[in-house]
């Protein structure tokens, strides 16, 4: 099965057979954590591809000479990316 969120889903088909027997924390609660687990790990996915493409982009840029003021610029226009 190809899923966006692998870690999330190992982790609830090893936790399957505890969540008839636990009385600590309810299902819901138990699901609840599941969909946070599993929208922080779209969130890591989307940062770790922005990342890759700022990377080769650096790469590409520092292929060639560049100005002090070229990588403030670069540097204050990352500081201000959202994922």
């Amino acid at each position: 099965m190809n899923t966006d969120t692998p870690e999330t889903d190992a982790m609830v088909s090893a936790d399957q057979h505890h969540l008839e027997d636990d009385n600590f924390f309810s299902a819901s609660v138990y699901w609840r954590m599941c969909d946070l687990a599993r929208s922080i790990e779209r969130e890591l996915t989307a940062v770790t591809e922005q990342r890759d493409r700022l990377a080769e982009a650096l790469r590409v840029a520092t292929a060639y000479p560049l100005t002090e003021s070229w990588y403030k610029q670069a540097i204050e226009a990352l500081a201000t990316l959202k994922p």
